[in-house]
Formats: structure tokens, C-alpha cells, sequence
């Protein structure tokens, strides 16, 4: 008996035939052109802070799932300015109303956020009648470095368009201690 559960009499080989695997076959061309995508994204999404000038992780232009994004450590506050052209008067507008606890503290460390509530503040003036400028007074405290201005705040943020290119609006980053 054992003889031929081990291979060695004729039982042995139909079981050995039973528990045989199917034979495999090569992948499809679809599946390897999408695996092959795949890990090149895992690649790119990375590398793409290369294509930007400066620090990224104080820009955070190509940041976000980028290796180092748990390598930084950011605090910051911004007041939007904003100003009627067409009266001269000008005031200040905190977002913190307008957002969550958490929405207002990671809005004011990030440049791309900054600038989508630079826009919704002048849609909101926009909806008054009011075409207003918006500019941002915004600092960040950045690895333990000093608060530095973030923002130019020269710049009239509510006609900035947020796109891939690097943005001249945001300042460099402060010089390490």
C-alpha cells in the first residue's frame, strides 16, 4: 500500500495524476501592460518632486504621496486681506468659521489650500457684488526653523489658477539654523 501512495505501483501514479496542478499559462497582454502601469505610477508619483524648484515639502508641490511626506513637521496661521478695488476699502477675513477645527489647521500650512480659501472668499464677495482682490498673510514654523512668511502676499490669490507648473507665489523656504 504505501508503495503506491508514494508513486511506486500503479495506484500511486492516479493519485500523483489527481493532485497534479493545472498547467499555467503566461499572462495576457492587457493584464501585463496594467501591472506594468502600476509600478511605474508606484515609481513616478514619488520622483515627480524632482520636476519642482526648492523644497518640496515646504512647497508641497509634488508632495503628497511622496516617500518623505512623514519626514516633515509644519504649524502654521494664515489671515486672508481682502480688498474691494472699486471702493479702496479693505479688511481681514479669518477662514476659521468657515472650516473645521482640522480643515483650518491643515489649510494653513499648505499653499494649495491656502489658495482654494482665497478663492471661496472672493466667490463669497463675488455673490455680494463685490470683485475683490484676496491676499494671504500666512506663516509657517517648519522643522523646527523660525515662522516664515509662506505666501507673497503681494500676490492677488483669488485670480491665481492652482495647476501642475510650479507656483512663483509661494517663497522659498527659510534657511536651516
Amino acid at each position: 500500500l504505501w508503495a503506491r501512495v508514494a508513486g511506486r505501483g500503479s495506484g500511486g501514479a492516479r493519485m500523483a495524476e489527481a493532485f497534479a496542478a493545472p498547467p499555467t499559462r503566461a499572462p495576457g497582454p492587457l493584464l501585463t501592460a496594467a501591472l506594468a502601469l502600476f509600478f511605474a505610477l508606484q515609481l513616478a508619483l514619488p520622483l515627480r518632486r524632482l520636476a519642482y524648484p526648492g523644497e518640496t515639502a515646504w512647497t508641497e508641490e509634488g508632495f503628497r504621496f511622496a516617500w518623505q511626506v512623514m519626514l516633515v513637521e509644519k504649524t502654521g496661521m494664515v489671515t486672508f486681506r481682502v480688498r474691494d478695488p472699486a471702493s479702496g476699502r479693505e479688511w481681514l477675513v479669518d477662514p476659521e468659521p468657515r472650516l473645521s477645527a482640522m480643515q483650518a489647521k491643515q489649510m494653513a500650512f499648505q499653499p494649495d489650500m491656502i489658495l482654494e480659501m482665497a478663492q471661496v472668499i472672493a466667490r463669497e464677495e463675488a455673490a455680494r457684488g463685490r470683485a475683490v482682490e484676496v491676499r494671504a498673510d500666512a506663516f509657517v514654523a517648519y522643522n523646527g526653523r523660525p515662522n516664515a512668511r509662506l505666501i507673497d502676499p503681494d500676490v492677488d490669490l483669488a485670480r491665481e489658477r492652482d495647476t501642475l507648473a510650479p507656483k512663483p507665489w509661494i517663497l522659498p523656504a527659510p534657511p536651516r539654523r
